[in-house]
C-alpha cells in the first residue's frame, strides 16, 4: 500500500570538517578527490603503543576555540571559550567539543536556509542530531580526579552527565535555537548522521514537523582511536597526503575521523 506524504527539501547545510574552513572548501576537496586525513600528533605522542598514526581531526585553534585545562591535570580539557563569541557562554557551559561543533554548524545551516526566528523557535521545527559516542576528552579531568586522586563526586562537575549522552548535541542545539518542536537523537554507529537525517525526513514527510535541523557529530577523541586500534582494524603504513582511497581493495583497515555534518530540511 502506497502512503502519500509531503515532499522534503534540503535548504541549508554546514559542518565541521578536517583541514577545511567550511563547507565550500570541503566540497571542493571532496570532488577533487583530496584526502582530509593527516598524521595526528596526539597519536604519535604514544609511540608504538598505538599502531595507526593518522586520523581525520579538527583542532580547537582551527575552530577559533580556546581550551581551558583542568587545574588538577593540565593535560585534560574542562571547558572551552569561543574566541569569536558565536555561542553564548551559558550554552558553552554544558557542551563538549562536539556539541560546540553542532551549534556552530546549525547556526550556519539556518543562515543558509533563511529561516526567521519565528521559524526556528516554532513548535513545528525539530532538532534531530546524534553522535556515535560520548564526549570523552572533556570528561577525562573529572574521572582522573575521582579515581586517581580520590576526589569527591562533585569533582566531576554538574554537567558530566550532559556531556556523556548521545543526546547531548541535540539538547545543546535545541537550547541554543530555542525550538519548541521535536528534540531527539539516534545513535547508530557510523550510520548515525544518515539515521538522524532520515528520521527528520520522515517527521516532515508525514506532517509531524514542518522543518528540522538534522545530522550527526563525532567528537575528536583519542579514546576512540585507541579502542579501534585495540581491535586491530585501523589502517597503518600509508601516506594519506599522497592518496585518497576510500574503496581501495588493497587497504588494510579504516581510519577514524571526526567532525560534524548538519542540514536544514523543510517541506
Amino acid at each position: 500500500m502506497e502512503i502519500a506524504g509531503r515532499k522534503v527539501a534540503v535548504v541549508g547545510m554546514a559542518g565541521v570538517f578536517p583541514t577545511c574552513s567550511g563547507i565550500e572548501e570541503f566540497s571542493e576537496k571532496l570532488f577533487a578527490n583530496k584526502s582530509l586525513i593527516r598524521e595526528w600528533d596526539k597519536i604519535t605522542a604514544h609511540g608504538k603503543n598505538i599502531r595507526t598514526k593518522v586520523a581525520g581531526f579538527v583542532t580547537e585553534s582551527e575552530m577559533n576555540l580556546e581550551t581551558i585545562y583542568s587545574t588538577v591535570s593540565n593535560v585534560y580539557p574542562e571547558a572551552y571559550i569561543d574566541l569569536l563569541k558565536r555561542i553564548p557562554a551559558v550554552n558553552l557551559s554544558t557542551s563538549d567539543i562536539g556539541s560546540i561543533w553542532a551549534m556552530l554548524s546549525t547556526k550556519d545551516a539556518i543562515q543558509m536556509a533563511g529561516w526567521s526566528d519565528e521559524d526556528t523557535t516554532s513548535e513545528r521545527t525539530g532538532v534531530v542530531i546524534g553522535s556515535g559516542g560520548c564526549g570523552h576528552e572533556i570528561l577525562r579531568a573529572g574521572w582522573n580526579y575521582f579515581f586517581e586522586v580520590g576526589g569527591k563526586s562533585r569533582s566531576m562537575g554538574t554537567h558530566s552527565v550532559d556531556r556523556a549522552m548521545v543526546y547531548r548535541e541535540a539538547a545543546n542545539v535545541s537550547c541554543l535555537i530555542k525550538n519548541k518542536g521535536v528534540c531527539e537523537a539516534i545513535g547508530s554507529a557510523c550510520a548515525t548522521g544518515l539515521g538522524n537525517i532520515g528520521h527528520a525526513y520522515r517527521l516532515i514527510k508525514y506532517g509531524m514537523q514542518d522543518r528540522a535541523v538534522a545530522g550527526g557529530v563525532e567528537t575528536t577523541s583519542i579514546e576512540t582511536v585507541v579502542g579501534f586500534d585495540a581491535m586491530q582494524v585501523l589502517s597503518k603504513g600509508f601516506a594519506p597526503e599522497e592518496s585518497s582511497r576510500p574503496f581501495d581493495m588493497r587497504r588494510n583497515g579504516f581510519v577514524c575521523s571526526f567532525g560534524a555534518g548538519i542540514v536544514c530540511l523543510e517541506e
